[in-house]
């Protein structure tokens, strides 16, 4: 009864990358299903966090909860210094007085953890996930005292109060984590090891749901006012890939498998969470960064896909 489905899933999960690229294709040339669909981003967040916590490997887990020295220095570099940086970097160079809404995008795009499935992207250039998967726990588990801490901190201009924000950022991230937790004991691991593609498949519909929800009529908007679409994308593949490279240079110290695992993790923010929990409050503007910064970050595994191709 489920063969059929679960060959359509596999099928589409084993496209990898490229259906990735179709789905942004699909979600930017049909409006009307990303207007569908947009009452529901916190829910394909939340789907997408469930799935990612259904492939963590405990035994795994507990591995990296053993690591404490290497999970502070991690979490101090993805949710502590990089938000820092990136402050002190927009408030000396004028862009937070010129273009405040520009400013809280960027923020927003430091100011929360990496995306659940950096730990692939590392793994897909031959790189030891462990670091990111680290990165991922300590950071999910600390971005709901963090984020609001620096949102009051640095007294960012966001309508939902850092004590909302963080009750909200709680909820989502224990529930996606114990739903998750729970599913892969009910499925079993090994079931989830043999329909691993048909996960992946899942997951570009989850993706589907999400950035159509986010880009909306993004298309007509492109339309009618081409240079801030094509503006706001560009700063979104700056900001992605400048930070992925400074964070490859300024980590090199700690060895040639640290720095591009956590230059990786770094530069891969999952700003839709951001949307989930605080959307209703964001400007326009930042909307339409989030929308345009899913580019990147979906082409990001097919780069590195050809890079590692390239380096073997």
């Amino acid at each position: 009864m489920l063969s059929l489905p679960l060959a359509a899933l596999s099928w589409l999960g084993r496209q990898g990358p490229v259906a990735l690229i179709f789905v942004l294709l699909i979600a930017f040339l049909l409006p009307p299903v990303g207007n569908l669909l947009r009452p529901f981003v916190t829910e394909a967040v939340f789907l997408s966090l469930i799935m990612a916590f259904m492939r963590i490997d405990p035994a795994r887990l507990k591995a990296t909860l053993a690591r404490p020295g290497t999970a502070i220095l991690i979490v101090g570099w993805t949710m502590i210094a990089l938000p820092l940086i990136t402050y002190a970097v927009l408030h000396f160079t004028g862009v937070q007085a010129a273009a405040p809404a520009i400013f809280l995008a960027l923020m927003i795009q430091t100011i929360t953890m990496p995306i659940m499935a950096a730990p692939s992207m590392v793994m897909m250039v031959g790189l030891d996930g462990t670091l990111s998967l680290v990165a991922i726990v300590f950071g999910g588990a600390m971005m709901p005292i963090l984020t609001p801490s620096l949102i009051a901190l640095l007294d960012l201009p966001l309508a939902i109060s850092p004590w909302a924000l963080a009750q909200k950022l709680a909820l989502t991230l224990a529930g996606s984590a114990a739903a998750g937790l729970a599913m892969r004991r009910l499925v079993g691991a090994a079931r989830i090891a043999r329909n691993r593609s048909a996960m992946d498949g899942l997951n570009v519909l989850v993706m589907f749901i999400f950035v159509s929800s986010v880009f909306g009529d993004i298309l007509f908007t492109a339309i009618a006012e081409p240079g801030r679409i094509l503006g706001l994308t560009a700063l979104a593949f700056v900001t992605n890939f400048g930070l992925l490279f400074a964070a490859w240079i300024l980590l090199r110290p700690m060895g040639p498998e640290a720095a591009p695992s956590l230059a990786i993790v770094g530069s891969q923010r999952n700003m839709g969470l951001m949307l989930a929990v605080a959307g209703a409050s964001l400007p326009d503007t930042v909307w339409l960064y989030v929308a345009m910064g899913q580019i990147p970050i979906l082409l990001v595994p097919l780069a590195l896909k050809l890079g590692a191709r390239r380096l073997a």
